[in-house]
């Protein structure tokens, strides 16, 4: 039986609606070598000038994410990224903490959410342009899976992302090296355990 394309995505669907400009960021193991996703991640990190906000779940990146938050934290960049202060698994949560420590060595600020379980994945660039998506920051997102990203080019989207992040901010705790190195024998056994997993987490 023949298929009526215009019943199941009516015309209107595909008219322009707003002035915004999007672009829709795709990758997956098919391409996992050169993944756009994770070239677009490097590329908004390179390219800010003020900040860098992020939402993630899972802050597991690899050398190069981790050299670039770093690098963009040293050179003055407002770094901040937010993420859970519960886990939803066992060997993610203690891999951020690790991953945390690094990045906060080089200045970055990582902050728990303290409101229930942040599952977004949001990256702000100097209120000129944001990211909205699928994609975690961690190689299970940008090297194993298929993910999609909306690349959003607007002041204004990217202002409201902003207001939205501060207003985040409002139920987080800071994190810092000064807590990590406190962690009890438990908690390095459990770090430790988790690094030998993190690609499948």
């Amino acid at each position: 039986e023949k298929i009526d394309m215009k019943t199941m995505l009516p015309l209107s669907a595909l008219e322009k609606h707003g002035d915004e400009r999007m672009q829709l960021v795709s990758g997956g193991p098919d391409i996992a070598w050169k993944n756009p996703v994770r070239l677009q991640y490097l590329e908004m990190i390179r390219s800010a000038k003020k900040k860098v906000w992020i939402h993630t779940p899972y802050l597991i990146p690899n050398d190069s994410l981790i050299d670039g938050l770093s690098l963009a934290a040293a050179s003055g960049v407002d770094v901040r990224i937010i993420i859970p202060d519960k886990p939803d698994h066992f060997f993610v949560y203690w891999n951020n903490l690790s991953s945390a420590n690094r990045l906060m060595k080089s200045g970055v600020r990582v902050y728990h959410y303290n409101n229930g379980f942040v599952h977004s994945k949001t990256v702000v660039v100097d209120d000129m342009l944001c990211s909205v998506g699928s994609a975690n920051m961690d190689d299970r997102s940008l090297v194993h899976n298929f993910e999609s990203n909306a690349m959003i080019y607007s002041e204004r989207i990217a202002r409201e992302m902003s207001e939205a992040f501060l207003k985040d901010l409002e139920y987080c705790t800071e994190y810092s090296c000064e807590e990590y190195a406190k962690r009890t024998r438990m908690m390095r056994l459990k770090i430790s355990i988790s690094k030998l997993f993190k690609t499948l987490s």
